[in-house]
């Protein structure tokens, strides 16, 4: 039985006080500053990505994506077709403080390659969740109207993809995980933790 590989690529950016992202303005930056204190509205566990595999070969593999909001309803989908037997799913991930002063993250998936697809070639999947410019994802999670204002700007900025982006905070946090192969047929989900900015694959 043939398998895949799953990996996770979190690329982090920090916002509360140490890294901000060059192209922000000083107006996005005081929201962000402003977000601290009323971000623990999060919930402590999102599950924004539920994936199948469809098919694979000893060289492609077929992947199903569907993609959540925050309160569990599917908002949109994706399906990939890709060259390679080692899928990577590659999250940014934004770290703040909230009001307990403690650290509470954002993720926002960004891409997909294998390895035979190098990253700078991966699959864009950004956009799939955008929503009027506001990522889906973080619909129905009791953001304030400032908080979704912050998270919206974060999120263009992410979308806009800047070269200067990338090479200053690509390698910021760069922490691989992985788990076992997977089977065809089954559906998995990636859960992202606000409070530890942990990203994990586990069985639906």
């Amino acid at each position: 039985m043939k398998k895949v590989l799953i990996f996770i690529v979190v690329a982090g950016i920090v916002a509360g006080g140490i890294y901000f992202y060059p192209s922000l303005l000083d107006y996005q930056k005081a929201k962000i500053e402003s977000l601290q204190t009323e971000i623990s509205v999060l919930k402590e566990e999102i599950i924004p990505i539920r994936f199948k595999i469809t098919e694979k070969t000893d060289a492609t593999v077929s992947v199903d994506i569907r993609f959540y909001n925050a309160g569990g309803k599917e908002v949109a989908a994706r399906n990939l077709n890709m060259n390679g037997t080692e899928l990577t799913f590659d999250f940014r991930v934004v770290k703040l403080k909230n009001n307990k002063n403690s650290d509470t993250y954002l993720f926002f998936p960004e891409k997909v390659f294998t390895d035979r697809i190098p990253p700078t070639d991966g699959r864009i999947i950004s956009g799939e969740y955008n929503n009027n410019n506001f990522p889906a994802i973080y619909e129905d999670g009791g953001l304030s109207d400032n908080d979704r204002s912050v998270v919206s700007d974060l999120y263009n900025v992410i979308l806009n993809n800047e070269p200067v982006i990338i090479e200053h905070f690509g390698s910021a946090v760069h922490d691989l995980k992985t788990i076992n192969e997977l089977k065809t047929g089954f559906v998995y989900k990636i859960a992202c933790h606000q409070s530890s900015g942990g990203v994990e694959i586990e069985r639906d």
